[in-house]
């Protein structure tokens, strides 16, 4: 059973994208994407609101039944509807299964369909033709544009290439089957015997790739030009109109002359090698995320013979789905390709579901064992130490472990698994295995070198936000992965900073997250102790220093007591001394009501008040954790 909350979303989405286009578009690529996004949803939206009444229009109908003051011709009407409701029940909620599935990002999408004679001679050159007619009849029908970009024609009136371009809704995912190898049998027109020949065409289908989906460096770009062929007389270009596009890192190479003007020619060309690239980088992707690859429908591969058309007999048989229809000349108006298309597209839904279902299977058995594993070490978070562990093993979110086949979890990553759970096991924390953790929305990445951000730091940036300048300059002490830097400049857009560690390696792990989040223009790093630190006049001195008394160190949790640098944690005697020493010090950094946060342990604030108010500080903000204890100071330097 899908949840219900699922499917609710998708009548909100739609009818967001519905009030959204019914706006005045500002940004027109915006609105296609939109719209595409809108079209998709409108041929579910039917389904979904049925499902979500579902319940309701079932429980009226089993009042009438089971109500012995119905008639029982009415009973009989309420059985037989409460049937069909069922049934409709059953096959709207397969069809919401399959739109629930994770998508191909290029479904959506134009496509480039490339078309090319194979053997065969000039009777190839003919199928081809037909083909491309198909393809012009099959797109006038569905409403899509065509374009063509490059065709080169053959004596016998067929064609040895055509390059065309499909513009309209959902097209990739239609056409995307078509790649392959189609095979013609048929009496050519220079045949006097009457004998039936073979010969083939092969199709290649892209999604239209756009620039923000490739990013192509011309410097990996050779551009030739030359003078341009034509069959004579006035078609005869004088002008060197014709591109060649070389891609020099895969070696795509890419011709066009369709067009007199050399700039339209580098244009199409370019649209090519785009989507061919692509292309190349989807089917890197495809073999990671397929648990079966040639089980899959819409492989792509040119060199597969996909289907059959037979003349003599009338027939046309797609091979991947053992299909044959007695419809040749309908086949090829485009008059009954949806009725092999429409196949194709469930069986193709029909193997992401299964590989969906055993994904789940292997994922469950694998978060199992290693949760059992953890649990018997008592590790409380073993369930949940287990999905972080294993969602970033498969590069994927955690919340799409069970909905998602986006890599096979093979022996080398299973075992791998359990390599990484059995040093869990040892308490060495979660963090440190996938060296990142979650801090204000954003990865951070971390190690050994650096404390792991706690979300009770969370609510000092969440004050410092509230409090802060529009343009302050801000310096952390102690900055460790930058968690607290980096997050209060990502909030605070003309925010400049500087972060300060004493340990090296923890300044490389800094400057590393900075690069991550585009800040490093706004943000320098360094190390210095807090004696030598000489930059003054800042708006904001922030720091979560060490303050665990040394007498506590050895009653911390193993994660924190084992693993995490002592260095960070170790704050004295009374857990202050580091404390005292920032603010004494920050009297100096802070410019006259500058702010100064800390953050403390939760039976520290006496002690820090104290010590603040005995120096020229006020207290502007205490902030509680969840459990109702002081853990921030914000304070002003008077």
């Amino acid at each position: 059973m899908i949840p219900l909350d699922k499917v609710k979303n998708i009548v909100k989405k739609y009818e967001a994208l519905e009030k959204e286009l019914s706006l005045e578009a500002k940004d027109k690529k915006l609105f296609v994407k939109k719209s595409k996004e809108y079209a998709s949803f409108k041929e579910i939206i039917d389904e979904a609101k049925f499902y979500i009444n579902f319940e309701n229009e079932k429980k009226s109908l089993e009042n009438i039944i089971n109500d012995k003051k119905s008639e029982e011709e009415m009973i009989n009407l309420a059985k037989s509807e409460m049937s069909a409701l069922e049934r409709k029940y059953e096959n709207y909620q397969n069809k919401i299964k399959i739109f629930l599935l994770p998508k191909d990002e290029a479904d959506l999408k134009n496509a480039i369909i490339e078309i090319r004679a194979g053997t065969g001679g000039s009777e190839a050159t003919l199928f081809a033709y037909d083909l491309f007619r198909m393809y012009e009849k099959v797109s006038l029908k569905k409403g899509w544009g065509v374009e063509i970009i490059n065709i080169s024609k053959s004596e016998a009136g067929g064609l040895k290439e055509a390059i065309i371009l499909v513009k309209g809704s959902g097209v990739y995912s239609t056409m995307k089957f078509e790649s392959g190898v189609h095979r013609v049998q048929r009496v050519p027109k220079t045949e006097t015997q009457g004998r039936v020949h073979t010969s083939a065409a092969t199709i290649a289908v892209l999604p239209e790739a756009e620039e923000v989906d490739v990013k192509i460096n011309e410097k990996d770009l050779r551009i030739d030009v030359y003078r341009s062929t034509g069959s004579g007389g006035q078609s005869v270009n004088t002008t060197d109109s014709a591109v060649r596009i070389t891609h020099i890192p895969t070696g795509i190479v890419v011709t066009n002359q369709d067009e007199k003007s050399q700039h339209k020619n580098k244009a199409k060309a370019m649209k090519i090698v785009r989507s061919r690239i692509y292309e190349l980088e989807r089917e890197k992707i495809e073999k990671e995320r397929s648990l079966d690859r040639k089980s899959k429908i819409g492989t792509g591969d040119r060199s597969e013979r996909i289907r059959t058309y037979n003349f003599p007999q009338g027939r046309v048989t797609d091979h991947r789905i053992n299909v044959t229809l007695h419809k040749l000349t309908e086949f090829l108006s485009g008059d009954a390709f949806e009725e092999i298309n429409d196949v194709l597209r469930i069986k193709d839904q029909e193997i992401k579901l299964e590989n969906l279902n055993n994904w789940k299977m292997i994922i469950q058995q694998a978060i199992k064992k290693g949760s059992k594993l953890l649990g018997s070490r008592k590790i409380k978070t073993n369930v949940l130490d287990s999905e972080l562990i294993l969602s970033n093993l498969l590069n994927i979110k955690r919340e799409h472990l069970l909905l998602s086949d986006h890599r096979k979890l093979n022996d080398y990553l299973y075992n791998k698994f359990i390599s990484l759970m059995k040093k869990r096991s040892k308490n060495l924390p979660v963090s440190y295995i996938i060296n990142k953790k979650e801090f204000w929305s954003l990865d951070f990445e971390v190690n050994k070198h650096t404390l792991i951000p706690r979300p009770e730091t969370e609510l000092m940036v969440e004050g410092l936000v509230k409090h802060g300048k529009r343009q302050p300059k801000i310096l952390d002490i102690g900055t460790g992965s930058g968690c607290i830097i980096i997050s209060l400049l990502k909030e605070l857009k003309l925010a400049t900073g500087i972060g300060v560690d004493i340990c090296p390696k923890a300044i490389s792990m800094a400057k590393k997250n900075a690069r991550t989040h585009k800040i490093t223009n706004r943000i320098k790093f360094f190390r210095s102790s807090l004696e030598t630190i000489f930059f003054k006049n800042f708006d904001i001195v922030v720091s979560n220093p060490p303050y665990i008394p040394n007498w506590q160190m050895k009653n911390l949790v193993d994660d924190v007591k084992l693993f995490e640098p002592k260095l960070a944690l170790r704050g004295g005697i009374d857990g202050l001394d580091l404390i005292r020493k920032i603010i004494y010090k920050s009297k100096i950094l802070l410019k006259k009501k500058g702010l100064l946060a800390l953050e403390i342990n939760n039976n520290q604030y006496n002690g820090v008040k104290s010590i603040l108010e005995s120096s020229g500080y006020r207290i502007i903000d205490k902030i509680k954790d969840f459990e109702s204890n002081i853990r921030c100071i914000i304070s002003t330097k008077l």
